[in-house]
């Protein structure tokens, strides 16, 4: 069975220039197929280039350039997947113009003619392409649908998915995980953990593969998942000891106590002044700021664990803020008024 012919991939795709010599010489002109029209650059300028988006990464066999008499005498073709980094396929410092046929190799989604010399060198010329054309095969075969989904270490938010590899006739890029639907994340390996789930929750899962021309499998079975719910945990932590001043100033106290234990797992500490939560720590010891000069407080302090249970008060402890007048942080009442206030202003003393 014979090869099917190159596909013109390039005609009317999206092109970008490193400059033009007007709006008549725009780089749409260069893939319009037509020889009436072309792209030139500005004049006098080296180097100048043009490449096309091809839409999709495709198997490229042929380039065929047809200049106009301000040609390139030295010039290259790129190929690329982001526009950023290019690897170079073909390259000349014997070009005279006319029709340049070329043969080459490999996929990309971008193709990029760069000129470094110019056949004209007159300071009135730059480069000009009537017809900027690129062939492949243009590949339309999708990789096979990713199999053995399965499902581990599922949690009440989080679950692990590994399934088989796709296989393709130019290769697996990609695969794309989905939940009924809705599209979750993207990923290289065949295996993902999924993160942020909700507790006591029926997921669908299923993954689609892709190859560098954009070809997309038929979908993996979809695979049931549900997520077991929040850990029931009813046994609060034990009462934090030892709470202590560690130290203070005119606004602030410092506090530090001896670890709670819990038979899940301590995750937090909240501090009070009387019924009120005035700090919380993930740690053992935290500062309280805001306060008055020259004030006596006493604290407690209480445990929580992953099921927000709370444990016991602390035994109190107090302290007493140095003296020092109104001291920087201190937050004190400057008005009753209910009234919207529209200005802030420093008073003189700051």
């Amino acid at each position: 069975m014979a090869d099917a012919a190159p596909v013109l991939l390039s005609q009317n795709k999206p092109v970008t220039v490193s400059s033009n010599g007007g709006d008549a010489y725009a780089g749409k002109f260069a893939v319009d197929g037509k020889t009436t029209t072309r792209w030139a650059s500005q004049k006098n300028i080296d180097p100048a280039w043009i490449y096309v988006d091809l839409g999709a990464a495709s198997a490229i066999s042929e380039v065929k350039l047809t200049w106009d008499l301000s040609c390139a005498k030295s010039y290259r073709v790129d190929f690329s997947n982001d526009a950023t980094t290019w690897n170079q396929v073909y390259a000349t410092d014997n070009g005279d113009g006319g029709v340049d046929d070329l043969t080459v190799s490999g996929s990309a989604r971008y193709v990029r003619v760069y000129g470094t010399k110019r056949c004209r060198t007159g300071s009135s010329y730059g480069y000009s392409l009537q017809e900027f054309q690129v062939y492949g095969g243009g590949d339309t075969q999708a990789p096979t649908a990713p199999t053995n989904l399965k499902a581990s270490n599922v949690t009440s938010t989080s679950v692990t998915l590994t399934w088989d590899a796709s296989t393709d006739n130019t290769g697996v890029v990609a695969y794309d995980i989905y939940n009924t639907g809705q599209f979750i994340k993207s990923l290289t390996t065949t295996t993902a953990t999924l993160t942020g789930l909700t507790p006591n929750t029926t997921y669908g899962f299923y993954v689609n593969a892709r190859d560098a021309a954009g070809n997309v499998s038929q979908a993996s079975d979809t695979l049931s998942v549900k997520t077991p719910p929040k850990v029931v945990d009813p046994e609060p932590p034990t009462a934090p000891t030892n709470v202590h001043v560690t130290g203070t100033t005119a606004n602030t106290i410092s506090l530090a106590w001896n670890a709670s234990t819990d038979n899940v797992g301590v995750t937090g500490y909240f501090v009070y002044l009387g019924d009120a939560q005035v700090g919380q720590s993930t740690g053992t010891s935290t500062t309280i700021d805001g306060l008055k000069a020259n004030t006596s407080y006493t604290f407690t302090v209480k445990a929580t664990d992953d099921a927000d249970n709370l444990s016991p008060a602390s035994s109190p402890a107090t302290g007493t803020t140095k003296s020092g007048g109104d001291a920087i942080g201190e937050v004190k009442q400057i008005t009753t008024s209910k009234d919207v206030p529209w200005g802030l202003a420093f008073l003189p003393d700051g």
